[in-house]
């Protein structure tokens, strides 16, 4: 990523990034628990058929327990090598503020109200995403992106993704364009058209440059008035920006 980028994390595709550089590149997610799911069933099949604490159960375990420390240590290098890549000649990065333990709760039961039964309430289809979005582990890769950004003097940054509604708002207009999670393409009336996390990424790249301006001509008018307070502004990094 070059001079000032932004990127929207995802299920599909691992990042989406923009910048003011070069077009939308998005990065594969190599989805490393999926790739093992098949060997590391394996392997609990072939623990759960003997005896509990036997030998030959302990050697089943630690086999299973050596298959989900090969994913961890696959997704940790793959988020240390893509934020640095992404921290590599940049000044600023941008994106929206993640809450991985909301993204992954549980739906509400749903019950008939005159019957009292229970109701299809998508618990199903809501956990292969969950499984997706745990495999990605977006607050690991996030917590590395941070101190590597902090360490090259990068400015770093989260937009609110309530108010912003990066996912619904035209990159091109600023309309907010509902669309439910399945549909991956968007479409605005203004006549804007591209991949839904590209569109993303593009929103999250214009709030940041907003953004920036607004620190940079506050730093330029506090130096211009001899400010005490211009030390607050100097090397901007990791600043809170809320609306």
């Amino acid at each position: 990523m070059s001079r000032r980028g932004a990127f929207d994390w995802g299920v599909e595709t691992f990042a989406t990034i923009a910048s003011t550089d070069n077009e939308p590149l998005q990065i594969a997610n190599p989805r490393f628990l999926g790739q093992s799911e098949a060997t590391l069933k394996a392997a609990y099949q072939s623990r759960d058929t003997k005896k509990k604490f036997s030998r030959g159960w302990r050697l089943a375990n630690k086999r299973v327990a050596q298959l989900h420390s090969k994913i961890a240590r696959q997704r940790l290098d793959l988020h240390h090598k893509q934020s640095a890549q992404m921290v590599a000649g940049a000044s600023a990065i941008f994106t929206e503020k993640l809450q991985p333990a909301n993204m992954t709760r549980r739906p509400k039961p749903k019950q008939d109200e005159t019957t009292g039964q229970d109701l299809p309430n998508g618990a199903a289809a809501k956990a292969g995403l969950n499984k997706a979005i745990l495999d990605s582990a977006p607050a690991q890769f996030l917590g590395i992106l941070r101190y590597k950004a902090a360490e090259a003097g990068v400015v770093y940054a989260e937009a609110p993704t309530r108010s912003l509604k990066p996912s619904q708002r035209c990159h091109a207009c600023g309309a907010v364009v509902k669309k439910p999670l399945r549909e991956r393409w968007h479409v605005c009336p203004c006549g804007a058209s591209c991949g839904r996390d590209v569109n993303s990424a593009l929103v999250l790249l214009a709030w940041g440059l907003e953004h920036v301006l607004s620190v940079f001509f506050a730093w330029l008018w506090l130096r211009n008035n001899r400010s005490q307070e211009l030390a607050a502004y100097r090397g901007v990094q990791n600043f809170p920006l809320e609306p």
